[in-house]
């Protein structure tokens, strides 16, 4: 009965224990189910995220690619941008170069622009000065003129002729005033002849270059008549007006005598269009590097003509024709021996 007893109590604490590990796992089981339910809306709420996460990569990758692209494109602008800053330093130096050269030029120029003005004024100096000495020559014929006039003699005239021509050149004799018609002779063979300085005409017009200043209208001259180019008498016989530039030929004294009377003087009229081969320097200006001949328009010498100067026959320089004159002109010195330099009274001829 004891047995039975004890083993009543045995199964009774037994299905106590039944009892209470089935209530621990049911309460466990129940709380592990809770916790599956909140872990599957976790994950739900998580698989919601990742998918909004998913479309935001997407999103952000498309705005990455489009990014990308723009970088692209204005990674190639900056390369052209520089590509052209490039281009534009380089033209900007090439035009600051040649800017450079245009203002040497331009220096260049204006030197040689006022040299020239120097020496166009140093060459109006002179030939003014020429124009002065010649006017006090014409002076002097003028009064000699008179003095030959006053003194009883008659005028002459005097005809030049070639070298080659044999006729000799014939004068009036002195007579009296009242005589209706001079008389003329031969002239003596033994006459001494006396050289007379040659001087240039005083020029009737000016041509310049463009850029030079106008000179001033010469004076206005009276008309020639016959007796204006028959020259006066006294003492010495003076030379009639010739194109400058020729060697004017000497002139004699004639002795006052018994002269023998012949045919009446006859006035030959000049050759205004006589073309004269050769001249003479007058005048050396090495300061301005320019001549100053006895060579004219009248002897046919134009502007920019290339002359030859010469000394005992020889070539030593060549010049051209700056400013033109009547009876002279101006020539500048384009070449000259250092060995034979030009002189005064050097002869000029066409090159």
């Amino acid at each position: 009965m004891k047995f039975l007893k004890t083993l009543i109590v045995l199964v009774f604490l037994l299905s106590l224990a039944c009892a209470g590990v089935t209530f621990y796992l049911s309460t466990i089981r129940e709380n592990e189910k809770e916790k599956r339910i909140y872990l599957e809306g976790v994950r739900a709420e998580l698989e919601g995220q990742v998918e909004k996460l998913e479309g935001e990569k997407t999103e952000l990758q498309d705005k990455a690619n489009s990014l990308e692209a723009k970088n692209q494109d204005l990674t190639k602008q900056l390369e052209e941008e520089k590509e052209s800053r490039k281009r534009a330093i380089a033209l900007v130096q090439e035009k600051d170069s040649d800017l450079e050269s245009l203002r040497g030029e331009m220096g260049d120029a204006q030197r040689a622009f006022e040299n020239a003005q120097k020496r166009n004024q140093e060459l109006e100096r002179i030939l003014d000065e020429l124009e002065s000495r010649m006017r006090q020559v014409e002076e002097q014929k003028v009064l000699s003129a008179s003095d030959a006039n006053a003194s009883g003699f008659v005028e002459l005239s005097v005809t030049p002729t070639s070298p080659s021509a044999g006729t000799p050149t014939t004068f009036a004799e002195p007579t009296d005033p009242l005589s209706p018609t001079p008389d003329v002779i031969e002239k003596p063979a033994s006459s001494a002849a006396i050289p007379v300085t040659t001087l240039p005409e005083p020029p009737k017009r000016r041509k310049f270059f463009p850029f030079l200043r106008k000179s001033k209208e010469p004076a206005p001259q009276p008309a020639r008549t016959e007796a204006d180019s028959i020259a006066p008498v006294s003492g010495e016989f003076l030379i009639p007006k010739e194109p400058q530039g020729a060697t004017i030929s000497q002139v004699s004294e004639v002795s006052v005598g018994k002269l023998e009377t012949s045919k009446p003087a006859v006035v030959t009229p000049r050759r205004t269009d006589q073309t004269i081969a050769g001249g003479n320097v007058l005048l050396v200006n090495r300061n301005y590097n320019f001549i100053v001949i006895n060579l004219g328009s009248k002897q046919g010498i134009s502007l920019d003509d290339v002359l030859s100067v010469q000394h005992e026959g020889a070539e030593i320089a060549k010049v051209r024709v700056e400013k033109l004159y009547d009876d002279y002109s101006a020539a500048y010195i384009v070449e000259e021996q250092s060995q034979h330099p030009i002189g005064e009274g050097d002869g000029v001829t066409a090159a």
